[in-house]
């Protein structure tokens, strides 16, 4: 006997089907009924407040993410708010070494490899004082890249180069042309741009103008700059832009026991651990400035992203440390957004939002204790599912005497 498949493994259900969900389970709707825009509002901030809470209970597993974090010569503390901390999806960034010194006030380089090179990208090269000085690629010619900012610090052939996208970067093109001292430009398409946007049009010259985004003029495809054009630039000009923001999705928390230092020269890339510690641990060092080779951190979890104290403060930005963490869920904005949540949790998502909405809606007592029964049962088995499924590993202790 066969059976016919649908080919379909996924739910995919919308913000408002669990809504929907929600509200026929506790009867404030009938069957086919639209959900009115008060109820709505209620029943999305209760949702995403039931999120945060779930996502402080920790063990889930979807959204352990792997990083990589560049260190800075001498930084011991790196906020993961700022920009300036290069913290970065572990598979997004690549490697490679400067095929010829490079001089102080140099603005271009020669690479050993391209392959991995796109105009936009950060790009970070390791100068004489063991120190990543951080730039954005703004041309390639053949092996050679050309900086957006000039070194300023000389760097010698082999040096290595780490290279990852910068924040919603994107390019476009002008759809018209345009001259020097013009402050609003045309572009062949504004999607993806935003106001205090880094961007950058290439002028006639092959020169890349530097400035930042004033306003988006959708309706026109326009785009008003903070600074002048200093050049003519012809339409179909390429131009790049980018998020001066941290490119990452913000951390919930690291785990006590995966944080890895690597450093890039030693044979076979080898990965040595890293104790991460408490802060009363951290706190009881007696010298938090001393430079060194990094061997444990403290990551506190300072709104909105946590912040990074490593001990001891790297001596060289030859090294980087890589980690899991568990990034933090991503709330509910339209009606029409899907979860960031496996399916296995829909229902246990219905049955604790109705169950959540009961004091601001109410339903009978009887469906009440339904509600809360089923609520209970399917998290506890939406959580026993989000484990992981490898068995307990015990080592005998050894003898040291």
């Amino acid at each position: 006997m066969t059976t016919s498949l649908s080919g379909q493994y996924r739910l995919n259900l919308t913000a408002n089907d669990i809504i929907v969900e929600a509200l026929e389970l506790l009867q404030a709707i009938g069957d086919g009924e639209a959900v009115d825009g008060n109820n709505y509002t209620k029943a999305k901030n209760s949702l995403n407040m039931m999120l945060k809470l779930w996502e402080a209970q920790g063990l889930h597993l979807w959204t352990d993410e792997e990083y990589t974090l560049f260190l800075a010569k001498g930084e011991r503390v790196y906020d993961f708010n700022a920009s300036s901390a290069r913290l970065v999806d572990a598979e997004s960034w690549h490697s490679t070494q400067l095929a010829a010194d490079a001089l102080a006030a140099a603005t271009s380089i020669s690479v050993d490899s391209v392959a991995n090179a796109a105009i936009g990208k950060a790009i970070g090269i390791l100068n004489a004082s063991n120190d990543l000085q951080w730039t954005v690629i703004e041309r390639i010619d053949g092996t050679t890249l050309h900086l957006k900012d000039a070194l300023t610090t000389a760097a010698s052939a082999d040096a290595y180069v780490r290279m990852y996208d910068t924040a919603n970067l994107g390019t476009t093109t002008l759809a018209a042309n345009e001259v020097a001292t013009d402050v609003t430009v045309e572009l062949t398409s504004v999607a993806g741009i935003s106001a205090d946007y880094v961007i950058g049009i290439i002028d006639d010259t092959n020169v890349v103008l530097w400035t930042t985004v004033n306003s988006v003029d959708v309706d026109n495809s326009t785009v008003t700059l903070n600074d002048a054009l200093t050049g003519n630039s012809a339409s179909g000009n390429a131009v790049i832009f980018y998020s001066s923001e941290q490119n990452f999705i913000p951390i919930s928390r690291i785990p006590d026991t995966n944080a890895m230092r690597r450093h890039s020269g030693e044979a076979s890339d080898y990965e040595i651990p890293i104790n991460l510690c408490s802060r009363y641990d951290y706190m009881q060092l007696p010298n938090k400035t001393q430079q060194g080779t990094p061997i444990q951190a403290f990551f506190a979890r300072h709104e909105p992203n946590g912040k990074l104290y490593v001990w001891n403060a790297p001596s060289t930005a030859v090294e980087y440390l890589n980690f899991t963490a568990e990034r933090q869920l991503q709330l509910i904005v339209d009606s029409t957004d899907t979860f960031d949540l496996p399916e296995e949790w829909y229902l246990a998502l219905s049955y604790n939002l109705a169950d959540l909405l009961i004091p601001k809606i109410g339903c009978s007592p009887e469906r009440k204790m339904e509600i809360k029964n089923g609520a209970t049962e399917f998290l506890d088995s939406v959580l026993s599912f989000d484990s992981d499924i490898y068995g307990l590993q015990m080592v005998p202790e050894q003898d040291h005497g």
